[in-house]
């Protein structure tokens, strides 16, 4: 279950860390004072996202592991 919920989101983070590298190029032309480079806000940025989903993820994997597999087959 947290793998297959924290694929998407680390697929995403890198397309997204991709993206924003060229954006703030962009970006950076329009605002003043802003500096294009910035490896510790795009780092820290990356880890707050990936603490909240991987705490995301860990929740109801953690609550479908103590459920009983075949009470949880009867249900379906």
């Amino acid at each position: 279950m947290l793998p297959r919920g924290m694929i998407p989101v680390v697929t995403g983070l890198a397309l997204s860390s991709l993206a924003a590298t060229f954006v703030t190029r962009v970006f950076s032309k329009m605002l003043f004072g802003v500096k294009p480079d910035a490896p510790g806000t795009f780092i820290a940025i990356a880890v707050a996202f990936l603490t909240v989903a991987l705490v995301g993820c860990f929740i109801p994997a953690r609550r479908a592991a103590k459920v009983d597999p075949l009470i949880a087959m009867r249900t379906e």
